[in-house]
């Protein structure tokens, strides 16, 4: 097994079940739908794993038999397009339903990520992310787990949600 292949089989063996299936999984059944994958058949998987990887993949592209297969019944822009994952819009919540909770976490006077970060770079990052003005979420989401995190394990103090995330 070269490379490319030991790569894709240790996607099938953790990528897939342990994030994308689950993800999925989780988003259908909070909705009440069944989600299926038949592309995971196994005779079809049994096939795909024995073709070699250069059938599976060329020049970084991803998908070429599925792609040469579904040529004939879709659009070229649709086959021709980019992957897109399965991200949450933490983005969006941030600035939404969760402002709140960043605001109250990271803003507070006690907050324990004050001894750790500027507090003036925080509070520029929550303002310009909350208005709009510059997408911070990533840097955000960080700050905000660290901070939740101190306090419920080294403090053992749950945070506690403000009353506009709990609605």
């Amino acid at each position: 097994m070269d490379e490319g292949d030991r790569a894709l089989y240790a996607d099938l063996l953790l990528y897939m079940p342990d994030d994308i299936l689950t993800k999925v999984d989780i988003a259908t059944m909070a909705h009440g739908l069944e989600g299926r994958a038949p592309l995971l058949d196994h005779v079809l998987m049994e096939w795909a794993c024995r073709l070699p990887y250069s059938e599976k993949v060329r020049l970084r592209k991803t998908k070429v038999l599925l792609k040469r297969a579904l040529k004939p019944q879709l659009p070229r822009l649709l086959l021709e397009r980019g992957k897109r994952g399965f991200a949450v819009p933490i983005g969006g919540w941030f600035r939404g339903p969760l402002a709140p909770l960043l605001e109250d976490a990271l803003l507070a006077p006690d907050a324990r990520t004050r001894g750790l970060l500027d507090r003036r770079e925080v509070e520029r990052l929550v303002r310009e992310h909350v208005s709009g003005k510059a997408d911070w979420k990533d840097a955000l989401w960080a700050i905000l787990f660290l901070e939740l995190w101190w306090r419920d394990v080294l403090e053992g103090r749950r945070a506690r949600r403000p009353a506009a995330a709990r609605s």
